[in-house]
């Protein structure tokens, strides 16, 4: 689950554990030993930086 939050001009983006790494928002390929079903991390990384 993730949570985009909008407030007096500023933002953030809570990606819960959409991506276990911050490396892994400019990295979305990257998988680690946490993610059960690899390819369905990866395209779900890819949607939420997209």
């Amino acid at each position: 689950m993730s949570l985009a939050i909008s407030s007096a001009g500023e933002s953030a983006l809570l990606v819960g554990n959409v991506a276990t790494n911050p490396a892994q928002v400019t990295e979305p390929d990257w998988v680690d030993a946490f993610d059960m079903r690899s390819n369905v991390a990866r395209q779900s990384r890819i949607q939420m930086i997209d």
